[in-house]
């Protein structure tokens, strides 16, 4: 009796996403306000299933490059998120990624905004 034995040699790779969400807009939406919209990964460039995101913000209004990188967790179901608690009439950088359950992908590309000055109300309405 001959036993014949079968060696399968299996390399399975587990990546991040290849790719960060696409087609980032950002928009002013008060003074200390700003909303993002953003597509998904494409599957293709997923590498399994995306489990969320990641948008990295910071004000960089003469600070050094590393000051003050502030992040929120976005779920993967959500395409449209706003970052309140900005300062006013600062510029803001913003970034994102995506994520699996292998890990954060690539950073996109930074856009910078500048949230709206404040609104003075005319001088009737002070007391």
């Amino acid at each position: 009796m001959f036993l014949h034995v079968h060696v399968i040699n299996l390399l399975l790779l587990v990546n991040p996403p290849a790719q960060a969400p696409g087609n980032i807009k950002i928009v002013a939406v008060s003074p200390n306000a700003v909303t993002a919209t953003f597509d998904g990964v494409p599957d293709g460039n997923a590498n399994g299933i995306v489990t969320g995101y990641t948008i990295y913000y910071q004000p960089i209004d003469g600070l050094p490059s590393s000051a003050n990188i502030l992040k929120m967790n976005i779920s993967s179901s959500n395409r449209n998120v706003t970052i309140t608690g900005l300062e006013e009439n600062v510029v803001y950088r913003i970034w994102m990624t995506s994520s699996n359950s292998f890990g954060e992908g690539p950073l996109s590309t930074p856009i910078t905004i500048k949230t709206e000055a404040g609104k003075l109300l005319s001088p009737h309405f002070l007391i």
